[in-house]
């Protein structure tokens, strides 16, 4: 509760320097949660890149497999 008393005194003593401190704490708060998906971003690439490549691999060779059995 004296928590609360402190923060509603130090609003009213200085509204702008506060409310600039909560938005540098939200903003790096956000620029935190960004980083973490950006990272997931990154790291998903290369796994992404071989699924894609072992997909084509496989579609190559069902398609390679059905031309040959329709040829005989």
């Amino acid at each position: 509760m004296a928590k609360i008393r402190q923060f509603s005194i130090q609003i009213k003593e200085h509204p702008f320097e506060t409310l600039l401190l909560i938005m540098s704490i939200a903003l790096f708060r956000w620029v935190l949660s960004l980083n973490s998906i950006l990272e997931w971003i990154v790291i998903s690439f290369p796994a992404g890149y071989w699924l894609f490549i072992i997909f084509e691999f496989w579609r190559s060779q069902k398609d390679q497999n059905s031309s040959n059995s329709s040829s005989k």
